[in-house]
Formats: C-alpha cells, sequence, structure tokens
C-alpha cells in the first residue's frame, strides 16, 4: 500500500463536522469560498490531519486533491490555493489568524506560504481550538470558535 495513503478513517458524520469546522475557520480568516482554492485548501487540511506526512510531499499532496476534486493539472490546485491566500493577504485578512490562536503565529507583513497556511489550519483544528468559547475584550476577540465568529469579508 502506498505510504502517504489515507491512514485515519472518521464515520461519515465525524467527516462532514470536520468538513465543516475547517470550512468555517477557513471562512473566517478570510478566504472567500467563491475561490476554487478554498475547496482545494479545505481538502488539503483534511488530507494533512489525516496523513501528517503529506505537509512534507506538497507533490503528493496537490496530486491527491487533484484527483479527488476532478482537476487534471496538480499544478493548478497550487496556483489556485496559492491565489486564494494571496488575495486575502492583500486585503489584509490574516489578522483573525492571531486572534482565532490567542497569540501571534504570523506577522501582519508576512503572508502564508500554501505549506503554513494548511499547517496552520489543521493544527486549529488537531489542537482543538474550534471548542474554545468566544470571549471580547475591549472589543477584540480572546478566544473564538469559528462558527461563532463574524463572517471578515
Amino acid at each position: 500500500m502506498n505510504e502517504i495513503s489515507t491512514q485515519r478513517k472518521l464515520t461519515p458524520a465525524q467527516a462532514r463536522e470536520r468538513e465543516k469546522i475547517i470550512k468555517l475557520l477557513l471562512i473566517r480568516v478570510g478566504i472567500k469560498c467563491d475561490f476554487v482554492g478554498y475547496t482545494y485548501l479545505t481538502r488539503s487540511v483534511q488530507l494533512v490531519l489525516d496523513n501528517p506526512k503529506l505537509l512534507y510531499d506538497l507533490k503528493a499532496l496537490f496530486a491527491i486533491v487533484a484527483h479527488d476534486c476532478g482537476e487534471p493539472n496538480p499544478f493548478r490546485v497550487e496556483a489556485n490555493i496559492q491565489n486564494a491566500i494571496k488575495y486575502t493577504y492583500s486585503k489584509n485578512a490574516f489578522v483573525p489568524i492571531n486572534e482565532l490562536y490567542g497569540m501571534q503565529v504570523l506577522k501582519p507583513d508576512h503572508k502564508p506560504t500554501t505549506a503554513e497556511m494548511i499547517n496552520l489550519c489543521a493544527e486549529y483544528y488537531r489542537m482543538g481550538l474550534y471548542k474554545n468559547p468566544i470571549k471580547f475584550e475591549n472589543n477584540r476577540i480572546i478566544t473564538t470558535r469559528p462558527d461563532q465568529l463574524p463572517i471578515n469579508n
């Protein structure tokens, strides 16, 4: 069996819930859901959660995403993800990532790479930060659940 194949099995209900959490997180950090890169990023995060080694073999990751999403060219997967990240960065929309984590994980002038973005989303899910109740202090988010945040678009 291929070493990079999916290693973890979820029930269909668990898979739907995890996908919902990932999608809400991406929307909250500013990735517009009408970008093709949003769909590819969602699938990439799911695959990395199932098999963390894929994060270190992006070529294989994008090939799997391309196959799963019906894209004939894996390079288009990467280009579409990069486009979504570039657009979000141009709108200064990555500021909420720091608020979601409760600390500075990205400097305001830093545009995350594709691998960084996938990893940030995967770690957010792995650490269970989406379970934290939302708290505000001086009209700023202290701890958050993505499904309780206003959309940042």
